[in-house]
């Protein structure tokens, strides 16, 4: 996966704005949701429709993510959607950028 770096004078903007750089000074874990989205076989796993590889290695850490939040009693939610024939039809575009993965 690769390294994500925000760059210094966004976070000095944003620091700056906001008083802070984080939007909440603590969060309810009662009332916490982590969405994970687009972690499933369509793009995870090899040779799907719209397959990212190195999106595998944020599995773990999703993973940890997922098993906290429902330690402190919050909830997990995965979006889930289909590749059929119309979605690959109409996401055309996405599927063509990849085309080892495009369908034959």
């Amino acid at each position: 996966m690769h390294k994500v770096a925000i760059n210094p004078e966004v976070v000095r903007r944003v620091t700056e704005r906001r008083g802070g750089l984080r939007v909440f000074d603590s969060i309810v874990c009662t009332r916490t949701a982590h969405i994970i989205v687009d972690l499933q076989n369509g793009f995870m796993a090899p040779g799907q429709v719209c397959e990212i590889a190195a999106a595998r290695d944020i599995v773990p850490t999703v993973n940890r993510i997922s098993d906290a939040v429902r330690k402190a009693g919050g909830l997990v939610v995965y979006i889930q959607n289909t590749f059929d024939e119309i979605a690959v039809r109409t996401w055309s575009s996405i599927i063509s950028a990849r085309p080892s993965a495009a369908p034959a």
